[in-house]
């Protein structure tokens, strides 16, 4: 075995380490509800993260994991649930937003180089994502799957106000700690080198 391949093998195999850490991130997010009056979890810190440690691409896949890991059947969603039953409920909308926002985070971030500018334009461009997704599947959901139909403002003020200000906190603790992490931890540079 050449120097080559061996260099090869150890990128796809910190490669395939980044993004399981990246899913368990978000996975485990999910688990953790803070307990207000209506519960928030801390998944979106983990589709943050995943786009600032890994760039875009890569940060879009892992989160493409812990989607079909948990369509699959992986107690991976909020509140320990997992399977295709969720597709039924009024969430799926946020779920399917997580790969783009994660890519929208990761194109802001250069090797964890974020400024507060560059932080503040791809948490607000990744939020309004994930909520114009949510909010359109949520309204649709309660049209058509619930028989209660609602409007658009109505959507918004359920299945986005009251989340904002916990999400936009999650973006910029994400946003520290990756400023705070050593060089090594990058390899976004690696990942594109060789695909």
């Amino acid at each position: 075995m050449n120097t080559g391949s061996i260099s090869l093998m150890r990128v796809r195999l910190i490669r395939i380490s980044a993004i399981s850490l990246c899913s368990a991130t978000t996975a485990a997010g999910a688990l953790i509800t803070i307990p207000l009056p209506i519960p928030i979890t801390m998944q979106l810190f983990g589709v943050f993260l995943s786009g600032f440690l890994l760039g875009p691409l890569w940060g879009a896949i892992s989160q493409a994991v812990y989607i079909v890991l948990g369509l699959i059947g992986f107690p991976v969603f909020a509140g320990g649930k997992g399977g295709l039953s969720v597709l039924a409920s009024p969430t799926p909308g946020y779920l399917i937003a997580f790969p783009a926002a994660s890519a929208v985070a990761g194109i802001f971030s250069k090797d964890g180089k974020i400024t507060f500018r560059t932080a503040s334009l791809s948490i607000g461009l990744a939020i309004l994502i994930i909520y114009a997704c949510g909010v359109s599947y949520l309204w649709f959901w309660s049209k058509y799957f619930a028989g209660k139909p609602i409007t658009v403002g109505a959507a918004v003020s359920i299945g986005a106000v009251p989340f904002l200000p916990m999400d936009i906190f999650k973006g910029y603790l994400a946003a520290v700690i990756v400023r705070k992490l050593p060089r090594r931890f990058f390899v976004q540079n690696k990942f594109q080198a060789k695909i």
